[in-house]
């Protein structure tokens, strides 16, 4: 198992992949802002591919310290986050709209 460490030389608190049966775990990232452009933030979504080849879409939030900390965003939640900033989302959760049936 790596040992991620930061700009001071201290280990990184870590999390689990969200990928069910995945066994790694990510380094929680933290950014200066100034650095957070180097991302593509915030005129695109900011999507990591960790180690372990899995994809998490995250938000930045703000620290007192002056760092910005890499917050996951849920799946459910960012799906109803794009619908509203598209107008209509034409696939959720793999079905075209309107036709699940409960």
């Amino acid at each position: 198992m790596p040992i991620w460490l930061d700009e001071h030389g201290r280990r990184v608190p870590m999390r689990p992949c969200f990928v069910e049966g995945c066994t790694r775990q990510w380094p929680i990232r933290r950014y200066r802002f100034e650095h957070l452009h180097w991302t593509g933030w915030p005129t695109q979504p900011m999507v990591v591919v960790n180690w372990c080849g899995h994809g998490q879409e995250f938000v930045p939030w703000p620290e007192a310290d002056g760092y910005w900390t890499l917050v996951p965003v849920v799946e459910a939640v960012a799906n109803r986050l794009r619908r509203r900033s598209l107008g209509r989302c034409p696939l959720v959760d793999g079905h075209p709209e309107g036709s699940r049936r409960r």
